[in-house]
């Protein structure tokens, strides 16, 4: 009988998500269950740190402390490779405060967002492009990324890494990473209209989320912010407005806190709800520019959560197709 494989994954629930989606479709879905409602084949346990045996950091930006297990039967929680019993540990070396002690017995498979180790993972520039690496070997354009963003670069890599711990081939997990297109409501492409990139980050419920999905984009980006407001200060966005918005959308209970707090930075129009805010950002925005949905608020005051709100966007984007 052929023994299946299931990962677990410890650490903050957004961080490990990503990481999680794609280890899920790089090992295919007929293997693996999930026990929170995605279609994948892990499960993320939602607590800051783990005393475990196997330890993760998921982005060098944020250290958050995270352990693995890959377990090849029921009650077995050793962790191995498909057909070894030896023991590894995915590591970070940019984050070393994470790295675990481990005997010399435990396999150790790094990942950095630089020049990898020998047997690691990494970042490198060949011909003038950043690419994915493995060792020396040269993987994926970092352009060719299904995924867009910075932080899915690091959530690319990890990725990798735990695919290598778990016997995935490096063609399978590249193929993987050039398709797979991220999970709905997390700075999800929706749309292209009229030449206009049309993004839905519906779980970007605080300023950080905002701000770290603006720094996905090249381009300029028609933002649409607004919901109920959770109190906390918009000035991690400030900096960046200036470069990246050309236009900030406002809807919902903190249309006019956001107005005050932003208007002297970039003009801003407030809407009643979404469908005048994806109209509008149509008419605003240019070939070539992204209309971003990435709220910095809950969604309660017009939703019964974020998925629900990223779902309206989604519909009213389509309309416009």
């Amino acid at each position: 009988m052929e023994q299946a494989t299931r990962v677990q994954i410890w650490g903050g629930m957004d961080l490990a998500v990503n990481v999680l989606a794609i280890v899920t479709a790089m090992f295919g879905t007929s293997r693996l269950t999930t026990r929170f409602g995605l279609t994948t084949t892990l499960t993320v346990v939602p607590v800051l740190i783990v005393l475990g045996m196997v330890m993760l950091a998921i982005s060098p930006m944020i250290s958050v402390v995270v352990g693995l297990q890959i377990v090849r039967r029921a009650g077995n929680y050793a962790v191995t490779r498909p057909g070894r019993e030896m023991l590894f540990t995915v590591v970070n070396r940019d984050d070393p405060l994470t790295i675990p002690l481990v005997g010399p017995v435990v396999e150790v498979i790094s990942w950095r967002m630089g020049k990898p180790e020998l047997d690691g993972f990494g970042l490198a520039e060949v011909d003038g492009q950043e690419y994915l690496c493995h060792g020396f070997e040269s993987l994926l354009p970092v352009g060719e990324l299904g995924l867009v963003g910075r932080h899915n670069v690091a959530n690319a890599l990890a990725a990798l890494a735990l695919g290598h711990a778990a016997g995935l081939s490096l063609v399978t997990m590249v193929e993987t990473l050039r398709k797979f297109r991220g999970l709905p409501h997390r700075c999800q492409q929706v749309a292209e209209v009229a030449g206009v990139s049309y993004v839905n980050d519906s779980k970007g419920t605080n300023v950080d989320a905002v701000a770290r999905a603006l720094d996905s984009f090249h381009q300029p980006v028609v933002l649409i912010m607004g919901g109920r407001d959770k109190g906390g200060s918009y000035q991690a966005i400030e900096a960046r407005l200036p470069d990246k918005v050309r236009q900030v959308i406002v809807m919902g209970e903190a249309a006019e806190t956001i107005t005050r707090a932003l208007q002297h930075i970039v003009p801003i129009q407030s809407v009643t709800d979404m469908g005048a805010a994806v109209r509008l950002a149509a008419e605003t925005a240019r070939p070539g520019e992204v209309v971003l949905l990435s709220p910095a608020c809950a969604s309660y005051d017009m939703y019964a959560n974020y998925r629900q709100r990223g779902e309206d966007f989604c519909r009213h984007v389509q309309q416009l197709a």
